[in-house]
């Protein structure tokens, strides 16, 4: 889910623009005043998150970002940007030295503060994997770059199609999902992730935490019985006698853009096989 805030916008609006394609974009244009605000034509875009440089890059307007965050790595041409903080702690006073005309990144205090001063911001927090794609057209539309972002967009859409396996599935495979390097945290209520898993024929044991992130310890684990304990590093000992470990990415994993498809592959192939062990 993305809105881009070009001034005073309802939420509900914003979503309902968002959502319904250019056909529906067309209707609320009768109906509101939200046709009225122009493409934003960016020449100076700042990232201030790594997902968000990704996305960019795959609109086809990496040239366009003048600084980012300094967790944003990848493509290899994001590692020679100029840096402003860690997105977290970045000051405002960072953001407008560089006069953007266009602020990419996770909903935050900074990009509300951005937002009432009047800088086009492009909230980016997707909440679904075809959200993906849905924010790399709109930000072609808005950096010029629509081609581009339409056939990287399309591309991904194919792949997303691509990871529905879970019909030919023999049983569905419980798995945990580690969130932390010291396996106190695994991923719960994550949307974009569970469905991930979904796709590929998985369940995710803690999906039903209120919490994204839920603090577990080794005794929870053992209480749902994983089938699968899928992680972005080298697992300790105790998790690999309880069940088959699968190591991914964590930068592929746990960054909503395109590199996610990518880790989804892997993580359905994971799953097929473990669907295939004997009980």
């Amino acid at each position: 889910m993305f809105s881009l805030t070009l001034g005073s916008r309802s939420k509900k609006n914003l979503h309902l623009f968002n959502r319904t394609g250019k056909f529906g974009r067309q209707i609320l244009c009768l109906l509101s005043a939200l046709c009225l605000a122009p493409p934003v034509q960016a020449a100076r875009v700042l990232t201030l998150s790594p997902h968000s440089t990704e996305l960019v890059f795959a609109a086809g307007a990496g040239d366009q970002i003048v600084a980012t965050v300094q967790s944003s790595d990848y493509p290899p041409q994001a590692r020679n940007l100029p840096r402003i903080g860690d997105g977290i702690s970045t000051s405002l006073e960072q953001v407008m030295h560089w006069k953007p005309d266009l602020v990419v990144g996770w909903p935050s205090m900074l990009m509300e503060r951005l937002k009432n001063l009047g800088i086009p911001v492009f909230v980016s927090e997707p909440q679904t994997l075809t959200d993906i794609p849905d924010e790399i057209e709109t930000l072609g539309e808005q950096l010029n770059t629509t081609v581009y972002a339409q056939q990287s967009a399309q591309q991904l859409r194919q792949e997303i199609a691509a990871l529905t396996a879970a019909d030919t599935l023999t049983k569905p495979v419980g798995l945990i999902l580690m969130a932390s390097l010291d396996n106190t945290y695994v991923i719960g209520r994550d949307p974009i992730l569970n469905e991930g898993i979904a796709r590929c024929g998985g369940v995710n044991l803690f999906a039903d935490s209120p919490m994204a992130a839920p603090r577990v310890n080794l005794e929870s684990i053992i209480s749902v019985g994983p089938s699968l304990i899928v992680t972005g590093h080298a697992p300790d000992h105790s998790l690999q006698s309880l069940a088959p470990v699968l190591v991914l990415d964590p930068d592929h994993l746990f960054r909503p853009g395109p590199r996610l498809i990518e880790a989804l592959k892997d993580l359905c192939a994971g799953i097929a096989q473990q669907s295939r062990a004997p009980f």
